[in-house]
């Protein structure tokens, strides 16, 4: 179980993230390395590593995590980028076969697409790609004298 001042912190590097706005974070840190760790697996449990790192960014000097758990975590948000940029292109190729005629409209749906409402939309953990499209179509006739 997290203690509580890890919560509090968890939630603090949280709001940094996604207001991108530094607080106040002098009750709550410095940190040591296992309380990082304990932030930084907590953090992937929820899938807002790239959010918290963020909320990292924001603190003070004195209060960011040593350097070994700096450095794996800047890893981990490179990756994400990268997944991140490698959505939006498949998302543009799908684009270009939908337009096609006869051309399919569709919605992007949650995700990426919400990420752009983020201050920092490339550390968002994405997931899949959802997309959703309406089909408009006549039921055939039936041919066998049956009335529907």
């Amino acid at each position: 179980m997290i203690s509580a001042p890890l919560q509090k912190a968890f939630m603090l590097l949280l709001r940094q993230g996604l207001w991108d706005r530094q607080e106040d974070c002098s009750a709550l840190f410095p940190l040591d390395e296992k309380e990082w760790n304990e932030i930084h697996s907590m953090a992937r449990k929820q899938t807002v590593q790239g959010i918290i790192y963020d909320g990292i960014r924001l603190l003070p000097t004195e209060a960011v995590p040593p350097r070994k758990v700096l450095l794996g975590w800047m890893v981990e948000v490179d990756t994400l980028e990268r997944v991140n940029r490698q959505h939006r292109e498949t998302i543009k190729a799908l684009q270009q076969i939908y337009v096609q005629s006869p051309s399919i409209p569709f919605l992007l749906l949650k995700g990426i697409g919400t990420a752009d409402f983020y201050p920092h939309p490339e550390h968002r953990i994405a997931g899949d790609i959802d997309l959703w499209s309406e089909t408009r179509h006549k039921p055939n006739k039936p041919t066998n004298g049956w009335k529907n």
